[in-house]
C-alpha cells in the first residue's frame, strides 16, 4: 500500500473541541490512528 501525505489545517484539530465538528474530526483522527483513512 502506498503511503500518502496529508495536510491537516489547525481547524481540524480545533474541530475536536467544537460540538458541531467534533464527530467528523474524531472520526478523521481515529482513521489516521487505525491506518484506515479512505482516500479518493
Amino acid at each position: 500500500m502506498r503511503k500518502i501525505g496529508v495536510y491537516v489545517d489547525t481547524s481540524v484539530f480545533g474541530g475536536t473541541q467544537d460540538e458541531e465538528f467534533s464527530e467528523a474530526s474524531q472520526r478523521f483522527f481515529n482513521q489516521v490512528r487505525a491506518g484506515t483513512l479512505n482516500t479518493l
